[in-house]
């Protein structure tokens, strides 16, 4: 403890004796804070807390002596008032508090292990929502940055190109000539192969314009960012790094500033680190001047309006506001449609919307995280009513001492003060215990919530979470420790004319109160649980429609140097397909444009089916370009006609295959096998009609959790899609296999990099672990709650038992079995849970729509669920009624009467 602040603390102590004494306390203070410095850290706090302690007790004793007491009926006062009475009052109740607490040590850790769950649990999640949506974003004004969004409104909801179209080098320009944006910045996002000191590295990397950074106030950590000059064609290329990728990549080098590294066959120079801020809008490895990209660089694309590829950020004017500046885009949106007749191809032309950035950043995490705060706001409750029931039965077996003080002049101000005084000293001691459940609990958090949006770094235990957490803990034990207060109201009169009998019944109505409140949100957080548990059941065993164990897949990208072309990457993975065909352990190989599982997005575009005679059908499907083995290696079985084989090749009639819901919508009874399929209507002469040679049977390529959509398969020879996915079928292990397929594909060329490889089954599990964790997060606090509610009916039963004793007795020897007794006792418990329960089935009503988002394939009023928990519950509750029943029923008769 530092001098200065021990001169604060002798402020406690009357000014006479500080004028007396003072300077002798602080030599003394110096030379014994120098000695415990000397022993150590360990020591030297120890002291200061020890010293703190001794110097304001010491202090508040030497006032009151010099003031004198006297006795009210109001408890023990000082003469006048101030704050040094009112620090004495404090201290008196600390102190007497902490003595009743020690002798009832049981009554301690109960309370404060149970409000360490509660609060513990709410304050994790509290520092996922603070973070995620009430943090500020750490972005200059960034309440004025929006999204500019383009999308079709009259297209099918998740068309290719139905929301989010983007926008194109020239509709960006009419976006800056809008006078409610004070700034427009470009990104879009492409993966390229970096070759860094690791080697070969797929990158994700964010190409921006030079004002992107401006735009949003970042600032480097180390370097400089983009200069406006670089985003001129032919500037010197350059890349920032991100944070995360500097420390991962280039183990947090700080000379890493002026290397250069290889990519696309060029250096490009590091010019930058971004400092440790949630990347916008998405994480990325690295940031790209738009003069770097191939893409974006060339000429052809810049001159084409209808080239697509950017999104929109846009500042907004400080005058204009939100509504303005959505009022004013829609002007703009009315005159680029006017001027430029492309528009007029559009099906309902375009839209344009304006989302403020904070909540596209939170948009994927909110339904989320919603419920589960919400299930740890009823724990927190759970945990206040169970703390309550238990702080009753103490005030209940505290009755004569607390007559006794109100005999002797104690009011009831004063008693209530004790009493919150103790509630409030055992809850702040859960809190305490709680943060080591709240610091653990963050972090899974975070883990858990990167999957969902950037700001996921940001969730950490700070001083606003532990702000929020003592206050949640103190609020917990004043609400609480009212329970006592309320029955130990006018104590003297009630309890010396009655003899206790009406404290104990009015507390005894409000215990099973407390015990129904528990039931109720037990059963709804059980319920919560038991939809969340259905859901990921549902999805782990939806079959997906092909065989994941022994399949493997590997994405390899190479530098756009060397492969310019897609035939020439073709090639390359031809080449590696064949020697994987001449190893035993590979049955059978297929090259595809996406790999199974890997993309749970559904491209889908628009297709015209009839005979080339009769009226054309519209129809809707998600295309894809593979090999004519990909249905062998998959195990997708062809249903009618025939699948894809070597003669469909580049010269030969271009065909496709459909699978079954593709053939059910669109083609039964109006289209059939043999019939073509169009891009467009034939007399657009959009391209070559495509003849449907056969159907295969539905499968789940995007994923269980997702429904099967049309889809239409072309062979890859016959077409100009970019495929870099390898396949395949393996006997044995398939993580070995998976190295050997990267081995061969590098003895090719050893500088690609590889994604996603692993076994399907891999990643059909892995795509199941946000619902793992909700589920298991939920079962968690279910257990928990649950446990509080049973302990809870337990007591409440044991306490109403016990107050029936002598009633039971005389049942009992005027012929009353010992099983009559206990329904009795029991049906007076379940009475009590039955009343919980259907508050439980009305809150759980009431906060379904909340987890709608959240369930897959089961609703959020589901009976067989619902009847399953609640059989389950009340089967429990049955069990925690039964044991005090017998306990209280199985006494002997005659002594019971006798004692009474």
């Amino acid at each position: 403890m530092p001098i200065w602040l021990y001169r604060i603390l002798l402020r406690a102590y009357p000014r006479g004796f500080r004028a007396r004494y003072e300077r002798d306390l602080l030599e003394g203070f110096e030379y014994l804070a120098d000695e415990a410095r000397r022993r150590g850290l360990p020591r030297w706090l120890a002291f200061g807390v020890r010293t703190a302690w001794d110097t304001l007790r010491s202090g508040v004793r030497e006032r009151a002596s010099t003031r004198g007491y006297r006795l009210g009926t109001s408890g023990v006062r000082f003469p006048g008032s101030g704050l040094s009475t009112l620090l004495a009052d404090a201290l008196i109740d600390v102190r007497y508090a902490a003595r009743t607490l020690r002798a009832t040590p049981g009554y301690l850790v109960g309370v404060a292990v149970t409000l360490a769950l509660g609060v513990g649990a709410n304050t994790a999640l509290f520092s996922a929502a603070w973070g995620v949506f009430g943090r500020p974003l750490p972005f200059d004004d960034a309440n004025e940055l929006v999204r500019v969004e383009a999308f079709r409104p009259s297209w099918e909801e998740g068309m290719s190109g139905g929301r989010d179209l983007t926008f194109s080098v020239a509709e960006l320009g009419d976006l800056r000539s809008v006078g409610a944006f004070e700034d427009v910045a470009e990104y879009h996002r492409m993966s390229f192969t970096l070759i860094g000191p690791a080697g070969p590295d797929l990158v994700q990397a964010a190409v921006v314009s030079s004002n992107y950074f401006d735009f949003l106030g970042m600032r480097p950590m180390l370097g400089r960012l983009f200069a406006p000059v670089e985003d001129h064609l032919g500037a010197r290329p350059v890349i920032v790094l991100s944070y995360e990728y500097w420390t991962s990549s280039f183990a947090s080098d700080p000379d890493v500033v002026g290397r250069t590294v290889r990519m696309n066959g060029s250096e490009h120079e590091i010019v930058g680190v971004l400092p440790r801020i949630p990347q916008f809008p998405e994480q990325n490895h690295i940031y790209l001047p738009i003069s770097v990209c191939p893409t974006r660089s060339s000429p052809t694309f810049i001159e084409n309006r209808d080239r697509r590829m950017m999104s929109a950020y846009a500042r907004l004017d400080d005058r204009a506001g939100l509504e303005g500046a959505r009022e004013e885009l829609d002007h703009a949106r009315s005159r680029m449609h006017g001027e430029h007749a492309g528009y007029a191809d559009i099906p309902g032309g375009h839209d344009l919307s304006l989302t403020p950035l904070r909540e596209e950043l939170v948009r994927e995490a909110r339904p989320v995280l919603t419920p589960l705060i919400g299930v740890a706001l009823l724990l927190l409750l759970i945990a206040c009513a169970n703390a309550a029931g238990l702080a009753l039965s103490r005030a209940n077996r505290r009755m004569g001492s607390l007559v006794v003080r109100s005999a002797m002049g104690a009011g009831r101000g004063r008693i209530a003060r004790q009493l919150l005084t103790e509630s409030v000293l055992v809850a702040v001691l859960g809190w305490a215990l709680g943060l080591a459940v709240a610091v653990v609990g963050s972090d899974l958090l975070a883990t858990f919530a990167a999957g969902f949006t950037t700001r996921a770094q940001e969730i950490r235990v700070d001083g606003v979470v532990l702000a929020f957490s003592l206050g949640a803990a103190v609020v917990t034990g004043l609400a609480f420790g009212l329970a006592p207060v309320l029955t130990t109201s006018r104590l003297s009169e009630r309890l010396l004319r009655s003899g206790g009998a009406t404290a104990g019944l009015r507390s005894g109505r409000l215990q099973r109160g407390l015990v129904a409140v528990q039931v109720m949100f037990a059963f709804a957080v059980l319920s919560s649980a038991g939809l969340l548990l259905r859901s990921f059941w549902n999805a782990n065993s939806t079959a997906v429609g092909f065989e994941t164990e022994s399949v493997i897949t590997a994405e390899f990208t190479g530098s756009q140097d060397r492969y310019s072309g897609n035939v020439a990457f073709r090639k390359m993975l031809d080449a590696a397909r064949e020697r994987l065909r001449a190893d035993a352990r590979f049955t059978a190989v297929a090259r595809t444009q996406w790999a199974p599982l890997a993309d749970p997005h559904a491209h889908r575009d628009g297709y015209y089916l009839g005979t080339g005679t009769s009226e054309w059908v519209a129809a809707v499907a998600d295309g894809r370009a593979v090999d004519p083995e990909y249905f062998d290696v998959l195990g997708i079985d062809v249903v009618r006609g025939r699948g894809l084989n070597a003669a469909d090749t580049l010269g030969a009639e271009q065909v496709v295959v459909v699978n079954e819901t593709f053939y059910s919508t669109y083609m039964e009874g109006t289209a059939d096998v043999g019939d073509l399929a169009a891009p467009c209507p034939p007399e657009d002469r959009c391209g070559e009609p495509l003849r449907i040679v056969g159907v295969v049977r539905d499968a789940r390529v995007n994923g269980a959790e997702f429904d099967v959509v049309p889809r239409l398969f072309a062979p890859l020879d016959q077409t100009d899609w970019f495929s870099n996915v390898l396949v395949a079928r393996v006997v044995g292990d398939p993580q070995i296999a998976i190295t050997e397929m990267v081995a061969v594909v590098h003895a090719i060329d050893p500088e690609l990099a590889v994604r996603h490889s692993g076994s399907l089954e891999h990643f059909r599990r892995e795509a199941l672990t946000p619902r793992r964790f909700m589920a298991s997060l939920l079962i968690m606090f279910a257990a928990v709650a649950t446990g509080l509610a049973l302990a809870g009916v337990f007591g409440v039963t044991a306490l109403a038992a016990s107050a029936r004793t002598r009633e039971l007795a005389i049942r009992r020897s005027l012929g009353a079995t010992e099983q009559e007794a206990e329904r009795l006792v029991v049906r007076d418990g379940l009475v009590v849970v039955a009343v919980g329960w259907v508050g439980g089935l009305v809150l759980t009503w009431w906060i379904g729509p909340a987890l709608e988002g959240v369930l897959f394939d089961v609703e959020p009023w589901d009976p067989l669920t619902l009847a399953g928990v609640g059989a389950l519950f009340l089967a429990a509750a049955a069990v925690a009624c039964l044991v005090p029943a017998r306990r209280a029923t199985r006494v002997e008769v005659v002594t019971t009467l006798n004692h009474s």
